[in-house]
């Protein structure tokens, strides 16, 4: 049996005419992943497809070891969590209603569920608002509720779909914080789409990059061999370490240098600065010319 946590072989999506993920193959032996990639690129696609909300048009999916089209997908899924990027709750259901019902209908007695639903909610930092109804949570509280619906039947693999959209950056920080604890004080192996490089710097050792349904470059590690390859990163929205905000930008020369100055030492220390570092020094950033 395999040791791998997730194998994908000659896995394709298509919507119709369209191919989502064309014979994509990889495989991730655990701790945390980043599916890193613009809009577009075939990220969400492959989480729901690995998740079995969608049929491949082709090629296998592996957790842990077993064939998730196989006779055991139902024991598979119940080690495994899902964060959607979009808001899931049930109407006029309490958060830990909610998250009991969740419990139960992966095997929880009702009495445990509801305890299992009351102790993830204080992890999140929603104890005190267990109560109140899911609707009437602000945005980065929501966020939160649907990371311990992820937890709330203790999985020993969870997918995160862009966990720190929306947030400002004093929630998107305790997000953050709240899913590395997952990773390194539970155990639990992360799995994370996202398109910005400093989410996924943080969270995550290795990184599957996604362009245009197919991978570029599959079992990357962080901090080993990545200014080899800086081409691949053009594109990705940046944050600014000294101004604490994220924004879009477009990689011309001027602006890249304008961001890389921002950031505390020069030549930046971190992944996503020494990416675009090494665009300036190589003059693979577009538009050409010398930096102003």
């Amino acid at each position: 049996m395999s040791n791998s946590v997730l194998e994908l072989q000659d896995l394709t999506v298509k919507y119709g005419h369209f191919t989502a993920l064309d014979s994509v193959s990889a495989c991730f032996s655990g701790g945390g992943l980043g599916l890193l990639g613009p809009n577009g690129a075939g990220k969400s696609s492959m989480l729901r497809c690995i998740l079995g909300l969608i049929r491949p048009a082709g090629g296998t999916v592996k957790i842990f070891g077993e064939e998730t089209s196989s006779q055991k997908n139902i024991l598979i899924r119940r080690r495994i969590g899902y964060m959607p990027e979009r808001d899931t709750w049930v109407p006029g259901m309490s958060a830990v209603r909610g998250l009991a019902h969740l419990a139960e209908i992966c095997g929880f007695l009702p009495s445990d569920a509801m305890l299992r639903a009351s102790d993830v909610l204080y992890f999140v930092g929603l104890g005190e608002e267990r109560y109140r109804e899911v609707q009437t949570f602000s945005t980065g509280m929501r966020q939160r509720y649907k990371l311990a619906a992820a937890l709330v039947h203790d999985p020993d693999l969870v997918f995160l779909d862009e966990p720190t959209n929306g947030l400002d950056p004093r929630g998107r920080a305790r997000m953050l914080e709240l899913i590395e604890q997952v990773r390194e004080d539970h155990g639990i192996h992360l799995i994370i789409a996202s398109h910005l490089l400093p989410d996924v710097e943080q969270l995550c050792k290795h990184v599957w990059v996604l362009d245009k349904g197919e991978i570029s470059l599959p079992d990357f590690s962080l901090g080993d061999h990545f200014l080899d390859y800086p081409q691949l990163f053009l594109g990705f929205p940046l944050f600014s370490g000294k101004l604490q905000d994220r924004r879009e930008v477009s990689l011309d020369r001027k602006v890249v240098a304008a961001h890389v100055l921002q950031v505390s030492s020069f030549p930046p220390k971190s992944f996503f600065g020494l990416c675009v570092f090494q665009e300036l020094q190589s003059g693979l950033a577009p538009g050409g010319g010398d930096v102003a």
